[in-house]
């Protein structure tokens, strides 16, 4: 009985662990993860670098108040500092550079079908490559005395014994329980199938990124969010040029985990893209951005 408990515990838990990346989420903190990331950021910081008409008029709203008279408490020098030093920020945003990432990104929302089937692979392979295989045998085990204890019922039953609902009723249970948690290995639930689709995948996103205009991300990651983040990040002022909002796209990306708290727009975003980036790591050891500029 003790065994048995103990194979249903950690079946609960691959259950968990199957939707989450283990490394990143533990299964104990998920729901206080969750719900610290719905309480993220104010909605205006989400919107605030949502597109350049935004930034502009966020930038203008601040040089009116940078004009205000004196009397309002504003000092008139540190005030025209200001203008400066705010115009000249708006300066620097490379307009360039962004339409070439807007374009590109608009080129894949065009063709939405494939990063979407790049992401959704990505979270399948990631699922198959972390999870234990000790799970899959401890669903089996219950899956096989669950199926045993329906056959006791059902023999039960046409006996006419007492006992015979309890079997088929846990039996029944256990059963719908072991299937409905996805561990179980079926001809679409297992490593090899999810290794192939992930392929699949990425060579249906190379056929698409060929033609796609505008900055080339490599294959592996060639979703409208990538392009997001680039722009964030060249918006935010902390790169100039494309591959600079590469770079440190990628390093803000690998270093969010768990105790840092995002909006839920970032977290989407998350979740849709930062499994391909897992999955390139794990398989090269490296982001592959040089070798593909190269």
């Amino acid at each position: 009985a003790g065994l048995f408990v103990f194979f249903i515990y950690e079946l609960g838990k691959a259950y968990v662990l199957s939707r989450f990346d283990k490394k990143d989420v533990d299964a104990g903190k998920y729901s206080d993860y969750f719900r610290s990331l719905k309480a993220a950021l104010p909605r205006r910081e989400e919107e605030r670098f949502g597109d350049s008409a935004k930034a502009e008029a966020d930038v203008a709203s601040q040089m009116s108040v940078l004009k205000k008279e004196p009397s309002q408490g504003i000092d008139p020098e540190e005030g025209r500092k200001n203008e400066v030093q705010a115009q000249s920020m708006q300066e620097d945003v490379p307009e360039e550079t962004l339409e070439e990432l807007r374009t590109a990104k608009a080129y894949l929302e065009e063709h939405a079908e494939v990063p979407a089937h790049l992401s959704a692979s990505a979270k399948q392979k990631r699922v198959m490559d972390q999870m234990n295989p000790y799970y899959r045998y401890a669903a089996i085990a219950i899956f096989m005395l669950a199926a045993g204890a329906l056959a006791i019922g059902i023999v039960s039953v046409i006996r006419h014994q007492g006992y015979a609902m309890y079997f088929v009723l846990f039996g029944m249970a256990f059963m719908f329980y072991t299937m409905s948690s996805q561990i179980l290995p079926t001809r679409r639930n297992n490593k090899r199938y999810a290794d192939r689709v992930w392929q699949e995948a990425v060579a249906e996103s190379r056929e698409l990124n060929t033609q796609c205009p505008g900055y080339k991300v490599p294959d592996e990651y060639a979703h409208p969010a990538t392009y997001d983040r680039m722009i964030r990040v060249i918006r935010e002022g902390k790169a100039k040029t494309a591959d600079e909002a590469w770079k440190v796209m990628t390093e803000e990306l690998m270093a969010i985990n768990s105790s840092v708290t995002v909006s839920q727009t970032e977290y989407d975003e998350i979740t849709a893209i930062k499994p391909m980036f897992l999955i390139v790591r794990q398989e090269s050891g490296s982001l592959i951005m040089d070798d593909y500029r190269s």
